[in-house]
């Protein structure tokens, strides 16, 4: 038999539309109903499946690489960016899942939170864009009013197969399945989707790595050249680092295409033949030409030449991947997390609770209770001592007794 998750069940949450899995406790990001169901927008999932009835081939971590790293209808552009990151590093990313058996769909992850590892382990089922067949669809109804030959196949392999299926993260790998998997792992460590929406890089880099984020300014830089030198260059081997801006400064959308309150992470940092120092950055949306620089050293910009093309590898395209010069990466963006990697053996993490005790006043926890008979104006009030009580009774036609004033007085 397959592994079901009995504590994390998607599809159980999912056909008794509960949604605890979707949504933090008390909101209600990810309304299921009837109506949202029936929908033909992508505002909640419309089905869960197993990943063998998702993809024709499917794959866990074959090929591991930041392109292939695609943000879903989740604002978790802070964890696919810290994915991304991860990513350049294909050793770092394997240590964060511990065991999994493909056949079984069973898959287990350590994630660092609140100074220690903690595990966190799920089935292979995930939410979908597109309904079941058995449901009443907008593409189904389409199929059946053409004639479609075999309609119910085509449906399924056109909406309810490979990545491109998938609600929430998924690979640009059509069969490959660890940016769902893991993304879904995460999203339990932290109770539900939702909770993943809106966050720093840095804070997902130390969930997936353990290392120490530190939160810079880029106009604090005291020494730009220093900081290429001991910081910035030793990117995938010291340090990760994610740029963002216009958190603080409450911007208008964008600069120069760059988007504001949205995280970057850095892929490159390189220094030319002809001393250009430039800086290689990965938006998380994906296969999309928004949200990328479209200044100097752009794709297709005057600075290109095939000779520094082929210095740096670089191709032009829709893969959200884009350069930029290293004065326009501190002038155009305001914000950097830093997290420093502690691969090498010698480093220790040490932490220590203190505990505080805090005077509480007496009968800090003590309430107003009213007894109120309907029959008369009589009541009864536990008042603690030290207030006064002081009330307003009138008598209506009604055989209850309204409190029109209620005022404690210390």
């Amino acid at each position: 038999m397959r592994y079901r998750d009995p504590d994390w069940d998607l599809d159980w949450d999912f056909k008794h539309e509960k949604g605890h899995c979707l949504n933090t406790l008390g909101q209600k990001k990810f309304e299921l109903s009837d109506t949202s169901l029936l929908s033909s927008e992508d505002r909640v999932p419309k089905a869960v499946k197993r990943v063998h009835e998702i993809f024709e081939n499917p794959t866990f971590m074959k090929n591991i690489h930041g392109g292939d790293v695609k943000q879903g209808n989740l604002s978790d552009f802070w964890l696919m960016a810290g994915l991304i990151a991860l990513a350049n590093i294909p050793a770092s990313l394997k240590r964060i899942c511990v065991a999994y058996n493909v056949d079984v769909g069973i898959y287990g992850f350590v994630f660092y939170r609140d100074g220690e590892w903690i595990y966190s382990i799920i089935d292979d089922k995930l939410y979908l864009k597109s309904p079941c067949w058995d449901s009443p669809s907008t593409q189904r109804n389409l199929l059946q009013q053409v004639g479609q030959e075999n309609a119910e196949k085509v449906y399924r392999e056109t909406y309810q197969t490979g990545s491109r299926a998938l609600f929430f993260a998924q690979c640009k790998d059509q069969n490959e399945t660890w940016v769902p998997l893991l993304q879904k792992a995460y999203a339990k460590a932290h109770g539900d989707y939702s909770s993943l929406a809106g966050g720093w890089i840095g804070e997902a880099l130390e969930d997936l790595t353990g290392g120490v984020t530190s939160e810079l300014s880029t106009s604090d830089i005291l020494d730009k050249d220093e900081f290429w030198r001991r910081e910035l260059s030793k990117v995938n081997d010291q340090f990760f680092f994610g740029a963002s801006t216009g958190y603080l400064e409450n911007g208008y959308g964008e600069r120069d295409g760059i988007a504001e309150t949205h995280a970057y992470v850095v892929l490159e940092a390189r220094t030319l033949k002809n001393g250009q120092r430039l800086v290689k950055l990965r938006n998380p949306w994906g296969d999309t030409r928004k949200g990328i620089w479209d200044g100097p050293w752009s794709d297709g910009s005057k600075e290109w030449t095939r000779d520094i093309q082929e210095e740096l590898g670089h191709k032009f395209g829709s893969d959200s991947v884009f350069w930029i010069s290293y004065q326009d990466l501190l002038r155009k963006f305001s914000h950097i997390d830093r997290t420093r990697l502690l691969q090498d053996a010698d480093w220790r993490c040490c932490q220590r609770w203190v505990g505080v005790d805090v005077p509480w006043k007496a009968q800090y926890h003590e309430r107003f209770h009213i007894k109120m008979d309907a029959t008369s104006t009589a009541f009864k009030a536990n008042i603690p001592s030290g207030y006064t009580f002081v009330s307003t009774l009138k008598k209506t036609s009604m055989p209850t007794v309204t409190l029109l004033d209620l005022m404690a007085i210390i």
